[in-house]
C-alpha cells in the first residue's frame, strides 16, 4: 500500500531495520523487505492517526513488530 504524504525520518528507520536484520543473520534482501514492511507499518500508523507529519512517523508503538513473537497495536 503506498501512503500519500511526506514523512520525515523514515531513511533512519529504514536504516535502523536494516541494520538489526543483518546483524540478526537475515540476507540482505530478506532485510531490505523487513525493513520497508515496517516503515510502511509506520507511514500507515502516522497518516490514521493523523499526527503531525513534520514530527516524522510514529515508530515507537509499533517497536514490538521487530521481535519474533511479540504484538502491539
Amino acid at each position: 500500500m503506498y501512503v500519500a504524504h511526506e514523512f520525515h525520518g523514515t531513511g533512519d528507520v529504514f536504516s535502523s531495520v536494516l541494520t538489526g536484520a543483518l546483524v540478526r543473520g537475515e540476507s540482505l534482501s530478506s532485510a531490505a523487505g523487513e525493513a520497508a514492511a515496517f516503515v510502511r507499518a509506520c507511514a500507515e500508523r502516522t497518516a490514521a492517526e493523523d499526527l503531525p507529519m513534520r514530527e516524522g512517523v510514529d515508530f515507537e508503538p509499533l517497536l514490538g513488530l521487530l521481535i519474533p513473537g511479540k504484538e502491539t497495536v
